[in-house]
């Protein structure tokens, strides 16, 4: 197997997969959604009660709304340092090993974002995305909160979806029938990419990775020269996260859940 990085940004990958069959991609795009954990805002404590400057504490929106948008916000995710809170030596209670304490306090009139999470006792697990709106306060309105992140996964919640947006295609292959092809160049013109030229007497797809199989090309061809295929054994990778992970840690940990999930199989076979 070949793995080749097109792209590799803080939120998002495109890579070059060889080698593989398409039920192995699949399986590696399913467990990236599905499998891969991440922080997430799970617990949040609202105090009911006038504020340091006298104003209640409530805003427009009942606390079930706040408390749906705050577990929706991109936790800052060490997957080398955080446990599962089931699998913790704090049997569930909550420690700094499993989970991040956020709180959150202002007074209107204001618009409450993201951003205005304090970690607590984890000064680098600040918020990245900083201006997600989560509620707005008029003047004699503020809102205090305590909220808890922990570990969980894309099948338990969304919120816990470490990758928003997956997907692949397999890799273009231009045929030309050189006894057809008159050069006439309308293929080229077709592209709604703009990815193809002549090269010599033949047309030729110049950036294959961006080729997305629409078979304009084909179709304007009236002396039917050329066919557009696609080629299983390469395919075109390409996913985002929402900024808790790095593309990266996404790529590794969900070939790492593939493996492990694998030989616990493989061991079982074993003891049969």
């Amino acid at each position: 197997m070949d793995v080749e990085f097109l792209e590799l940004t803080e939120t998002s990958a495109r890579l070059v997969i060889k080698g593989l069959t398409p039920a192995q991609v699949n399986a590696l795009r399913r467990t990236m959604i599905s499998d891969v954990p991440k922080m997430a805002i799970h617990f949040v404590d609202f105090y009911h009660g006038p504020s340091k400057e006298g104003k209640e504490s409530t805003s427009a929106f009942f606390d079930e709304i706040v408390s749906h948008r705050l577990g929706l916000v991109p936790i800052p995710t060490d997957l080398s340092l955080f446990s599962r809170v089931d699998e913790c030596s704090c049997d569930g209670e909550g420690c700094p090993n499993c989970s991040i304490t956020y709180s959150l306090n202002k007074s209107g009139p204001a618009v409450v974002y993201s951003g205005d999470l304090e970690p607590a006792g984890h000064g680098g697990y600040k918020v990245k995305d900083s201006l997600i709106p989560l509620t707005k306060l008029k003047e004699d309105q503020s809102i205090t909160v305590v909220a808890k992140a922990i570990l969980g996964s894309g099948k338990e919640h969304a919120k816990w979806q470490a990758v928003i947006a997956a997907g692949y295609k397999f890799k273009s292959v231009l045929e030309v029938n050189g006894s057809l092809c008159n050069q006439c160049e309308d293929c080229i013109k077709a592209c709604p990419r703009n990815i193809m030229a002549m090269s010599g007497k033949t047309p030729l797809i110049t950036h294959l990775e961006e080729c997305t199989a629409c078979r304009s090309c084909a179709d304007a061809c009236t002396k039917k020269a050329l066919k557009i295929l696609l080629d299983p054994s390469e395919v075109i990778f390409k996913f985002e996260t929402d900024g808790a992970l790095h593309p990266k840690d996404v790529l590794e940990k969900a070939l790492d859940l593939l493996e492990g999930g694998f030989k616990d199989i493989e061991e079982q076979v074993d003891t049969l």
